[in-house]
């Protein structure tokens, strides 16, 4: 059934970080509660750019962004993360959107969707990596530039420092703040082999060049990427 979407509408964003020629990255604020949601921007070989997990920008942001490359493919990574995907989509109408085959039910209520990550194009810029062991369809994205590799990542990985108040305390008690994680609400949610989940991140820690590790929430991992991931493996 379909749900009446947001509009364009901008909350608090930090200014976007570049971090290579091919990828960049913003973090803004999320609608009732404290926790930051992560906007990643990969430049495909032919100018074009990929955005994922869509957050509405100021208008110098975006025009900083429409300079920089033509945002037309929009990848809905899971069913929450569909927030501001219509309103990318009524921008930018020649885009297509793309999500999760188990997820495009709930996103096609607020958005079309043009063809799950199985058509989504693969190229030397941007490769799909499975990840065994989730039941909600989130894959993690590498995108490869000329520093070498960025892992890109939706709620299968948080790096959220704690927040105050009655909801910071509840977001502490479950486990979704203090650090490079898979949190407790992520196990129960979406994880549904853990040892098969800690293979693969296992595996994407060895992956060759790797720079940064970018979770969906919270802070990018530029240093240590690789031995993080792996420790964050070895908790499940």
């Amino acid at each position: 059934m379909a749900e009446t979407p947001r509009p364009w509408t901008v909350l608090p964003h930090s200014p976007i970080e570049k971090l290579s020629d091919r990828v960049w990255t913003v973090a803004g604020a999320q609608p009732q509660i404290p926790l930051e949601r992560r906007m990643t921007l990969i430049k495909r070989d032919d100018g074009r750019v990929v955005v994922h997990s869509a957050i509405a920008l100021d208008d110098d942001s975006m025009r900083e962004i429409e300079a920089w490359g033509e945002p037309a493919e929009i990848i809905v990574p899971n069913g929450w993360h569909r927030l501001d995907a219509h309103a990318y989509s009524q921008r930018y109408p020649k885009a297509r959107v793309y999500c999760p085959r188990v997820a495009r039910e709930r996103v096609e209520a607020q958005v079309r969707v043009h063809g799950t990550l199985d058509d989504l194009r693969r190229d030397e810029t941007l490769s799909v990596i499975e990840v065994e062991g989730l039941s909600n369809g989130e894959v993690v994205f590498a995108a490869r530039d000329e520093r070498g590799c960025a892992l890109v990542f939706t709620d299968l990985l948080f790096n959220h420092t704690h927040v105050g108040g009655a909801q910071g305390t509840m977001m502490r008690l479950l486990g979704s703040t203090g650090g490079p994680r898979v949190t407790r609400v992520a196990r129960l949610a979406m994880v549904s082999e853990g040892y098969l989940v800690a293979k693969s991140l296992v595996e994407l820690a060895n992956r060759r060049g790797l720079y940064a590790a970018i979770p969906g929430h919270g802070s990018v991992i530029a240093t240590n990427a690789a031995q993080t991931l792996a420790v964050v493996a070895t908790k499940l």
